[in-house]
């Protein structure tokens, strides 16, 4: 029958099934296979007799024959398939369920939807309680924030991730595992995320033993650098001595101190027993070192002992002096061994030796020194003391030693007055009464202070004690005192400060004679050089010669009250230089100009070798000390003659003044620049024995040097420094003085035979003179008229003085009215108390041309 033509199967309510569709390819081809089938077994069959069916009969009964037959076909198919199936799943259950790596599928929620039965081996939990649960909890809580992240980057980016966790096993127990995610969908399209995970306990542990590995390597190779780095010679031995490690500097010193030179020892490199090297060492001369080394190392080896320390001599031939520390301590960590540490002391034994020299040699100066020297601490506490410090207070060296210096030594209450100088009150602790005797010592200064120091016996000795601080790299270490016994100079001391004040108290006579004599001498002398002044203006023709004789007496008699006034100005400190720069050469030519008559009298010849220099200086007292030089020349030389001359000497500027008179004796070279102070006979050589004293006080007011040479018999040298100056153009000659004004003056003295005098002198140069002999009458002569300066002598009559008479003057005329007090008084503190009140001075005897000049100085700056 034609397939074609065949009725549908459905026709008869038959279903094809699933899969079976009669106009599929797969259907024609099981139909055509079936018809086949049927009519092989058709022409085996023989035929049925008698059996007449109907054309649609045979149809319909071929066409369930060959269904039949594809139906025997289709099911030997589904067994045949099933067959492979059941394999294919023993293959997938093998594949899957017992693959060496744990496999599970997630869902978005983190919940595992599926897992095999590596991942619940691995996790040591049923496959059923795996499922539904998530994934995080079997994940340890140092690794969730991990796991967390992953899972965000692995569906942001859709690339597979990978990271190790732990997981938490069912027995709370921890397992490495290495994860790998990727991402997957679903039947329902829905994002899956597929895990494997595997055991990575034996990788993180080789990778554990390998870092481990590679630290300790790291650490030995520390560790040698360390000990090689170490300037001491190091070993390592075993528990029977055995050198098992050393380092660099151990193998250098091996090297150096071996029996070939620069080739290290066999009996001191690894693997030697050093026990052995120190047996062999004990035949050498130090064997006895190399013995006790033996023994103690091996109380340590046998734990008998927790270490040992010893100091050996080991010379070489190069450093025969050479001295090394051993220090041996145990390894415990190892179970057993020592390690040897050698170090070099040379350098230390050297120092050593080196302080006790020092030490004995500072005791022996300590000791040799004839004043008490104690050593103390920071506190006070007397740490040592010399053997003079023993003789000197009466204690034993150990009864003095640990007591505290200021207790045991000094008067308490000289500490005690001593604290309450410096405003402390009541008594001191012993730390602050230290504190009164260090003083500057303390900020490392040497201090020096007068106490009074006691003996054992009670008994006392003033004493200058020196105290100096010592000091090392750390700071102040202590205190060294000194104690310099001045019971003699004490003596001497008040013995001078008697003789000093003896002196003071002569002088003080002397100077209030000298002031008083010099007043009383002034006085008639004043009056003698008026009426002398006046008697040339009345002159009788023919007593030229008998004036002149008069007035060199007058002049010897004022040159001397000058010579006394001029040491009592500098004696007062009221002289003030009045520095200008001027030529030198114009200077000395003054000089020669004002001495040249006088050597000329003597037949000397005065010359002057000038140089053209320009100093800066008091031109009036510098003249003054050349001046003095050259006229103290002139009086003690007989023939021959003075040079002045310019000089440099050791580098400076010098006046010079050579003379070839008699010289200045060895004995009084000493004694010359003092007051009254003359070589001869006065008599013989005139002078007042002033001028040399005279020259060195205004050279020290001027702050100049001066010196002298001498050869007794060929003539003697005096010089003046001078200081540099700056050259100077010579000033226009000054125009000519006006005649001085005529002034209304006032004058009191109380001596009968100056007033007249003064009056006549003063009125001869055109002045209008007011006068009296004390204040009262003066007071009543001023009535109604009006005075310009007054005048007065300094001592009057009924104990008044000119200040009284200048002190009512300017009470009438004005505080600024100008005064000169005339006096013959050179006490230097009636002087200073002039200067200070602002009055002019002018010293009898009395002289017109300085005393005109005196007045128009002072009255030149007032108004009329």
């Amino acid at each position: 029958m034609n397939p074609s033509t065949a009725p549908s199967v459905n026709g008869i309510g038959l279903s094809p099934g699933r899969g079976v569709t009669s106009h599929t390819s797969e259907s024609l081809a099981l139909r055509h296979r079936a018809e086949a089938r049927f009519r092989e077994i058709a022409s085996l069959l023989p035929p049925r007799s008698g059996e007449i069916l109907s054309e649609t009969a045979r149809e319909m009964l071929h066409e369930l024959q060959v269904h039949q037959i594809e139906l025997e076909m289709q099911n030997e198919e589904l067994r045949r398939a099933q067959g492979e199936l059941e394999l294919a799943r023993e293959k997938y259950f093998d594949l899957y369920e017992l693959a060496p790596v744990g496999y599970c599928s997630v869902g978005q929620s983190g919940v595992i939807v599926k897992a095999n039965l590596t991942l619940a081996t691995l996790l040591g939990v049923p496959r059923s309680v795996l499922t539904q649960r998530l994934l995080s909890q079997f994940i340890g809580k140092d690794d969730q924030g991990l796991y967390y992240r992953l899972r965000r980057k692995l569906m942001a980016a859709g690339e597979p991730q990978s990271c190790d966790v732990r997981l938490v096993r069912g027995d709370t127990t921890e397992v490495w595992a290495s994860l790998v995610a990727t991402v997957s969908q679903d039947e329902k399209g829905a994002p899956v995320m597929l895990v494997a995970l595997s055991d990575a306990s034996e990788r993180k542990r080789a990778d554990e033993l390998e870092r481990s590995n590679a630290v300790l390597l790291s650490a030995e190779a520390f560790n040698r650098s360390i000990m090689d780095s170490l300037g001491a010679e190091i070993a390592v031995l075993d528990r029977d001595g055995v050198i098992v490690a050393v380092n660099e500097p151990w193998r250098s010193f091996g090297r150096r101190n071996g029996i070939v030179a620069g080739k290290m020892s066999t009996r001191t490199d690894v693997g030697a027993n050093y026990l052995s090297a120190c047996h062999v060492d004990s035949d050498s001369p130090d064997h006895e070192d190399a013995v006790k080394a033996s023994r103690g190392i091996q109380a340590v080896l046998d734990g008998r002992s927790t270490g040992f320390r010893q100091e050996y001599r080991c010379p070489s031939p190069l450093r025969p002096h050479q001295w090394f520390l051993m220090n041996v301590s145990p390894l415990t960590a190892t179970g057993g061994g020592a390690v040897i540490l050698h170090k070099d002391i040379s350098e230390r034994k050297l120092v050593e030796r080196k302080l006790r020299e020092a030490l004995l040699l500072q005791e022996t100066i300590l000791n040799g020194a004839t004043h008490p020297i104690i050593v103390t601490s920071n506190t006070g506490v007397i740490r040592l003391v010399n053997a003079a410090a023993v003789r000197a207070l009466g204690y034993g060296r150990q009864e003095l030693v640990s007591q505290r210096f200021v207790t045991c030594l000094f008067d308490p209450q000289e500490l005690l007055e001593r604290a309450q100088e410096l405003g402390r009150r009541g008594p001191l602790p012993p730390q602050d009464e230290f504190s009164l005797l260090i003083g500057k010592a303390k900020a490392g200064e040497a201090n020096e202070q007068e106490w009074t120091l006691m003996r054992q016996d009670g008994s006392r000795f003033p004493a200058l004690v020196v105290q100096v601080g010592l000091r090392n790299e750390g700071g102040l270490d202590g205190y060294v005192f000194v104690a310099i016994d001045i019971t003699e100079r004490r003596r001497s001391k008040l013995a001078v400060m008697n003789a000093m004040q003896a002196a003071e108290s002569a002088n003080l006579a002397k100077s209030r004679f000298m002031a008083a004599a010099s007043h009383d001498l002034r006085q008639p002398l004043a009056a003698l050089s008026l009426y002398v002044g006046l008697l040339k203006q009345r002159l009788l023709p023919g007593n030229d010669e008998l004036l002149a004789s008069l007035q060199s007496c007058v002049d010897s008699l004022s040159e001397l009250m000058g010579d006394l006034l001029d040491v009592s100005k500098l004696s007062a400190g009221v002289v003030t230089p009045k520095l200008a720069d001027f030529a030198v050469d114009a200077m000395l030519e003054s000089v020669v100009a004002i001495s040249s008559a006088e050597a000329r009298l003597k037949g000397l010849d005065l010359r002057l070798r000038g140089k053209g220099w320009f100093t800066r200086s008091d031109r009036v007292l510098l003249q003054r000390i050349v001046s003095n030089f050259v006229a103290n020349a002139i009086s003690y030389t007989d023939q021959g003659g003075i040079l002045i001359a310019c000089r440099l000497h050791q580098g400076r500027q010098w006046i010079e003044v050579w003379d070839t008179g008699h010289g200045v004796p060895a004995d009084k070279k000493a004694h010359i620049f003092e007051e009254f102070t003359q070589l001869e006979d006065s008599v013989q050589h005139r002078g007042s024995g002033l001028g040399l004293a005279i020259a060195a006080k205004m050279a020290a007011v001027l702050g100049l040097r001066i010196r002298m040479s001498s050869r007794p018999g060929r003539g003697s040298m005096f010089a003046v420094e001078l200081p540099a100056g700056q050259m100077v153009v010579p000033a226009a000659a000054p125009p000519p003085q006006a005649l001085p004004r005529a002034l209304v003056i006032g004058v009191v003295d109380d001596d009968t035979q100056v007033l007249p005098a003064l009056v006549l002198a003063l009125q001869a140069m055109g002045h209008e003179v007011v006068s009296a002999t004390n204040t009262k009458d003066f007071m009543a002569c001023l009535a109604g008229r009006k005075l310009d300066i007054v005048l007065s002598d300094y001592r009057l009559a009924s104990a008044g003085t000119g200040f009284g008479v200048i002190e009512v003057a300017r009470s009438l005329f004005g505080a600024d009215l100008p005064a000169i007090i005339i006096t013959g008084d050179t006490d230097p503190a009636l002087i200073r108390s002039m200067a200070d009140r602002g009055i002019a001075v002018h010293f009898k005897p009395l002289k017109m041309d300085v005393l005109q000049a005196l007045i128009a100085d002072a009255t030149r700056t007032r108004k009329p």
